[in-house]
């Protein structure tokens, strides 16, 4: 009996575990530091929300400059 390993953000299966090798990962794709990727959305790691959290964050800072400037 094998498990499908599935991406966290798409879904799309990504590798298997089998329990004849007592559940080991095995995904279908690496990047070059071997960490397990998705062929559909890259390697499922957040960072398009960094991108957003600091646009947040600058939007933030204009916003509170505008208050005090606009005093």
């Amino acid at each position: 009996m094998s498990v499908s390993l599935c991406c966290p953000n798409c879904g799309k299966v990504i590798g298997e575990a089998s329990h004849e090798d007592g559940y080991i990962n095995h995904f279908h794709h690496k990047n070059k530091k071997g960490e397990p990727t998705c062929p559909a959305c890259g390697t499922g790691s957040n960072a398009i929300s960094k991108i957003l959290l600091v646009c947040f964050i600058v939007a933030a800072l204009f916003a509170i400059g505008a208050v005090f400037l606009s005093k």
